[in-house]
């Protein structure tokens, strides 16, 4: 059973940050498990495009490999200069992603936006952890 609490953090958030490189925020369906964030789609013909996704060599659908050909290396330059921009505006509104990687990072009309806002934090309070040295 998923929390309220974290879900709704995770809306905020996303409403507070409003970016075009980070999809919009309609609503939150509450009525029934599973909680869910109701967003704005970026992808590509009904499919969710990760990077992570993109740069697998395992075998995708039809959809994937189309956007794996297409883009070339100014496209991926947008992307990342998209992605900069994203993250630039979420320091600056204060926010800490804390969990950038691959699988939240989302293609669509060779652009990149960020997604997945379940970990972010206020930037005054970053979450500390503990590392020893062998």
């Amino acid at each position: 059973m998923q929390d309220t609490t974290e879900i709704m953090k995770e809306a905020h958030i996303m409403q507070a940050l409003g970016h075009k490189n980070i999809p919009t925020i309609i609503g939150v369906q509450l009525q029934k498990q599973p909680i869910s964030l109701i967003m704005e789609f970026k992808g590509e013909n009904n499919t969710s495009v990760t990077i992570s996704k993109l740069l697998s060599c395992q075998k995708n659908s039809a959809t994937i490999q189309n956007v794996q050909s297409s883009l070339i290396t100014n496209d991926w330059l947008i992307i990342s200069h998209d992605l900069t921009e994203a993250l630039s505006h979420i320091h600056t509104k204060g926010f800490l992603h804390c969990d950038l990687k691959a699988n939240n990072v989302l293609v669509s009309n060779k652009h990149g936006y960020i997604i997945d806002f379940g970990k972010a934090c206020d930037s005054s309070f970053p979450p500390t952890k503990k590392y020893s040295i062998c």
